[in-house]
């Protein structure tokens, strides 16, 4: 299994997403996340808040997708930029 699919699995496992028709052994096996305690200042008061999980910052970025191809990577560049332009314009 490649680093990506089991990066996939990892991301799936977080979240408990199971996906139809996808047959795998190793999925069967639930792998929590490491335990970590909610700061202080985690809400508590909504429902379905998700536990707190720290950042990694061990992440490949050249192993993230981009966009299955230019027209999808252009299209989400500008998405991106614009939600980004929104965020801090003055309005």
């Amino acid at each position: 299994m490649s680093a990506t699919a089991t990066e996939l699995q990892e991301v799936l496992n977080d979240y408990k997403i199971h996906l139809t028709g996808y047959d795998d052994s190793s999925a069967t096996q639930e792998q929590s996340p490491p335990r970590v305690q909610n700061p202080p200042n985690w809400p508590t008061d909504h429902y379905r808040v998700p536990d707190y999980r720290p950042i990694n910052r061990n992440l490949d970025f050249a192993e993230r997708p981009q966009g299955a191809n230019g027209f999808e990577f252009a299209f989400l560049t500008l998405m991106f930029t614009g939600v980004c332009l929104n965020a801090v314009s003055d309005s």
